[in-house]
């Protein structure tokens, strides 16, 4: 207390990250609440996402007001369907942290499940993954984006060096529904179905 909540707002809000994920929901909510008082656009991207699953974490007007919050403002459109908000949150997420798959993800998955913008889900994935190649998420992504923009045998080889590396602690059903998309894409519609089913 011996310092300006502007110079403690990040170790606050990594603390009450911590807190969280370690079953500590009462002194998360304390410690988001202290970061709250002077935050940066990480605080309120990281208050934002324990708010949505811890109560008593209220954010003011003036702290979504935080500039550049790109992330947090993002997550806030999305969750009430307002696309093109998000997605133009979710882009310049992306420009300001450009080496985040975190924001690609997120960015390609509303390019593709809402705008159908493969140019952009293609380019965007592609960018992040020189900086974080071995981002699983994205790579499916890109494999999705690729596959609705024609581009089958590109996304065979992503999807083939995929299928090697995935973590056995993912969401499988993610890359299964992908290769089933794969199988429809490449003619083998029984193949696709069962794997849609499968997924």
């Amino acid at each position: 207390r011996r310092f300006l909540a502007s110079a403690t707002t990040e170790l606050s809000g990594a603390l009450g990250m911590l807190e969280y994920r370690h079953g500590s929901p009462k002194r998360a909510r304390r410690l988001i609440r202290e970061s709250l008082v002077s935050p940066t656009d990480n605080t309120v991207a990281q208050a934002r996402w324990i708010a949505a699953r811890v109560t008593g974490i209220e954010i003011s007007e003036s702290a979504w007001g935080t500039p550049h919050s790109y992330e947090a403002w993002c997550w806030r459109a999305y969750q009430v369907g307002q696309w093109d908000e998000a997605f133009s949150y979710a882009k310049q997420w992306v420009r300001d942290e450009p080496f985040s798959s975190r924001a690609a993800v997120h960015a390609t998955f509303i390019a593709e499940s809402i705008f159908n913008d493969h140019d952009y889900a293609i380019a965007c994935a592609q960018q992040v993954l020189q900086a974080d190649p071995n981002d699983s998420m994205l790579l499916n992504n890109l494999v999705v984006a690729l596959l609705n923009a024609g581009r089958i045998e590109e996304a065979r080889t992503i999807f083939e060096h995929l299928e090697r590396s995935i973590p056995a602690s993912t969401d499988q059903y993610v890359y299964t529904a992908t290769g089933g998309m794969m199988k429809y894409r490449s003619g083998d519609a029984a193949a696709g179905y069962a794997l849609y089913e499968k997924a």
